[in-house]
């Protein structure tokens, strides 16, 4: 939760939200802990919710076969900041609520000073102009004054401290873990300045394959014994050459700043001329060599060296607790206190190009999400948490569906029983409607009986009711023909149609006018 220049406004932006969101967390809600700090359902629940809104203009919302990705990324979020804030307590750190307006304002003050010096850099504002000149700047950029700003963040963050203290304090509790972390390791001015070298680089790109690593350790050793590297890459690199070039003429530019990815790490401290071990990137394997590097400083870098100095030793600290949390993504230094979000987590796993493990891995995910409605059903689970099991079953099925070694009959079948438990926590006509064409792919008489269920539960008069009627009135029309419904089942699905027609007038009656456009300025 900090005070940042975003997108032409300044706001008190960020959900770093942990554990209940009201204070104390009940038990029974309490899904996992980390490091003692317990998450609850509830929790992660509002802010699938919030997520949601974002989809509310989209017609028929999330599609249920992606819900449960959301639900995952969501719980995986929120263990991480969980993890941080635990660290935040263990260095020491706590925070009071003046503690927290200090911080505030603090951060409000630096934003402040960074949003000068972006507005001297582009031109727009003289350096050491007063502060009136830069108010104008910041009224032209959001439409309000500094003090105006300044008051709506402070109202919004007397708010927050009032109503959801808890999820404020872990967001500060973060701030003040990374300013220590800052102190404790500054950056220095060598570190800074190479931050803003450019790097011109070449490389030998050996896309994932089985023997890929041996490969590029025959290429190192072949490297070592004379070979030139750019001969290399013209025999081995399966990068395209340019129009009219070789491959050996390909270069690509990183930043001093990348080189803190990864897949760049192995350049740092790497001479021109000096070529760096085989390392893997999403591509597959690369070795590079180091052609040029040539500093590009900015032009105002001893002006604002004290500024950039701060920026970095923050960047170099947040670089710093990623990687002590780097292990939660993989669950490690989890407690489960619940099989369902158990299984959810599952669907975190690294993604990979290798179609056997990704249809490993999605097996796997799909028999969590069964055995864990199986036994959320035996026990005093709720119908929600049946449901969530169903919708990562159904998640993980719906993409080996796609699988071209998948068995699509078997597969069609649990797709069934994941959609009745889906069922089993909330109606949705279009997963009615889903289970009509997953019956008729098999022949199945069931078919009627499933859209028979999906006529009755079409309560939307809106535009999207009305598409699913349309496909609704289709899908009957296809199951006569076929023979898959009942004459009696279809006398009643007729009958749902009509009812919906009736109230789709109504509806429209009494829906409030639009007033109508008038002439003249608006």
């Amino acid at each position: 939760m900090a005070i940042v220049f975003v997108g032409g406004s300044f706001k008190l932006c960020g959900n770093d939200a942990v554990a209940g969101g009201n204070g104390t967390a009940q038990a029974a809600d309490v899904i996992a802990e980390v490091d003692g700090e317990p998450i609850t359902a509830q929790k992660v629940q509002a802010d699938v919710a919030k997520l949601k809104e974002q989809y509310a203009s989209m017609p028929g919302g999330i599609p249920a076969d992606q819900e449960a990705f959301i639900v995952a990324g969501t719980l995986g979020q929120t263990l991480q900041q969980t993890a941080m804030a635990a660290l935040a307590k263990k260095a020491g750190i706590s925070i009071t609520d003046d503690q927290i307006r200090q911080k505030a304002k603090d951060q409000f003050d630096k934003a402040i000073v960074q949003f000068r010096a972006m507005m001297e850099s582009q031109g727009k504002l003289k350096p050491g102009a007063p502060e009136a000149e830069l108010d104008k700047q910041v009224k032209a950029q959001t439409g309000k004054t500094l003090a105006e700003i300044r008051k709506a963040n402070d109202e919004q963050l007397e708010k927050a401290l009032k109503d959801q203290r808890p999820l404020v304090e872990a967001a500060f509790l973060k701030e003040a873990y990374l300013d220590q972390l800052a102190k404790a390791n500054p950056a220095t001015e060598e570190e800074l300045r190479a931050s803003f070298d450019n790097y011109t680089l070449k490389r030998i790109l050996l896309p994932k394959a089985e023997g890929t690593k041996a490969q590029a350790d025959k290429i190192v050793a072949e490297l070592k014994g004379g070979l030139k590297f750019e001969d290399a890459m013209n025999r081995y690199s399966k990068d395209l050459p340019m129009p009219n070039k070789k491959v050996a003429d390909n270069t690509i530019t990183v930043t001093g700043q990348m080189l803190s990815d990864e897949q760049y790490k192995p350049i740092k401290g790497l001479k021109v001329g000096e070529v760096s071990p085989p390392v893997d990137n999403f591509e597959g394997t690369v070795i590079y060599k180091v052609v040029a590097i040539k500093a590009e400083l900015p032009k105002d870098f001893e002006k604002n060296k004290a500024m950039l100095l701060e920026q970095r030793s923050r960047q170099n600290a947040d670089t710093e607790l990623v990687a002590k949390t780097a292990g939660i993504a993989k669950g490690e230094g989890v407690v489960w206190k619940n099989d369902v979000y158990k299984a959810l987590f599952s669907l975190n796993a690294p993604p990979t190009e290798d179609p056997k493990a990704r249809d490993a891995n999605l097996r796997a995910a799909a028999d969590a999400g069964k055995a864990a409605a199986l036994k959320a059903a035996s026990g005093q689970a709720s119908g929600e948490e049946i449901r969530l099991a169903g919708l990562l079953r159904y998640a993980a099925l719906s993409q080996l569906a796609n699988s071209p070694t998948a068995d699509k009959a078997a597969i069609r079948k649990e797709q069934i029983e994941a959609i009745n438990d889906i069922l089993k926590g909330r109606e949705d006509v279009a997963l009615r409607l889903k289970l009509v064409t997953l019956y008729s792919e098999d022949k199945n008489p069931l078919a009627g009986t499933a859209l028979l269920e999906a006529t009755k539960f079409n309560t939307d008069y809106s535009d999207m009711g009305q598409g699913q009627y349309a496909e609704l009135a289709r899908n009957l029309a296809e199951l006569k023909k076929a023979s898959l419904i009942k004459p009696e089942d279809a006398t009643l699905a007729d009958a749902e149609l009509a009812r919906w027609r009736t109230e789709k007038a109504k509806f429209e009656k009494n829906k409030p006018k639009e007033p109508a456009p008038t002439m003249g300025a608006p």
